[in-house]
């Protein structure tokens, strides 16, 4: 690849048919390349894809076969709601948030998108908690969360979700709290034994994965721990290899 690139993804494994995709900076392009080969440009074999507005600190969701992009910042706390369509390659705008926030926990559950959490600057930390949904195209509030935070891990997992560690009032903290939408409530777990923010969070197996972030700013983590909702308690697993914070970490759907 002739250019720099801001971020490679990829589809597991690598192999014909799944794409990988790469941000050239500065173009305002965003390339899609197949193993399948292809007739894209400047790139051979690369096809553009839409960019949505550029920002930073924007949390995402997939439902109904759209990835839904929610707040963010660009120097400002954005309210900004951005739906992409893979088939098509495009974005279109939706409802914006009820308060623009950057670093919400986003996830979807059940049809609906849950933007919890962020930093919107009134003056720090919220708690807030709204529910979106796809099909009316609106936001309704919903029970807030006990510990206002933003850069927190987040996760659906038996039809519940965890808000896991995050930037607080005290900073980087282990607190870990679960919402349950068909209650509309919010109950404790077992703390994090590390406490950190921005780190990456996914479900796999009945089981939740804390992996990396940071406890003081600019010293990654390699921290690996596993949760199991049944016991309620965390386990330290093998550490990744490379400490790392404000990661992406995701598990696959089967």
């Amino acid at each position: 690849v002739p250019y720099p690139v801001t971020a490679v993804t990829t589809q597991a494994p690598l192999a014909l048919g799944n794409p990988v995709v790469v941000d050239v900076p500065g173009s305002g392009t965003r390339y899609e390349w197949s193993l399948g080969g292809g007739s894209g440009f400047p790139l051979t074999g690369w096809s553009p894809r839409a960019l949505m507005a550029p920002r930073s600190y924007v949390g995402a969701a997939s439902v109904g076969g759209y990835v839904y992009a929610v707040g963010g910042y660009n120097g400002s706390f954005l309210d900004t709601v951005e739906r992409f369509d893979p088939v098509l390659g495009t974005w279109t705008g939706r409802m914006p948030l009820p308060v623009g926030r950057a670093g919400p926990g986003v996830v979807a559950v059940n049809g609906k998108i849950y933007s919890i959490g962020g930093y919107d600057g009134l003056p720090a930390e919220t708690n807030a908690v709204s529910e979106y949904d796809p099909v009316a195209d609106v936001w309704t509030p919903r029970a807030v969360m006990p510990s206002p935070r933003y850069n927190f891990g987040v996760a659906e997992l038996n039809g519940l979700i965890y808000a896991v560690g995050g930037v607080g009032p005290g900073g980087a903290n282990l607190r870990v709290e679960v919402y349950d939408p068909v209650a509309n409530s919010w109950t404790s777990r077992a703390d994090l034994p590390v406490g950190r923010d921005s780190l990456g969070m996914a479900a796999m197996n009945g089981k939740l994965y804390a992996i990396g972030g940071f406890v003081v700013c600019c010293v990654a983590l390699n921290n690996t721990d596993e949760y199991d909702p049944a016991t309620n308690t965390w386990t330290p697993r093998a550490p990744m290899p490379t400490g790392r914070d404000e990661m992406g970490a995701a598990a696959p759907v089967v």
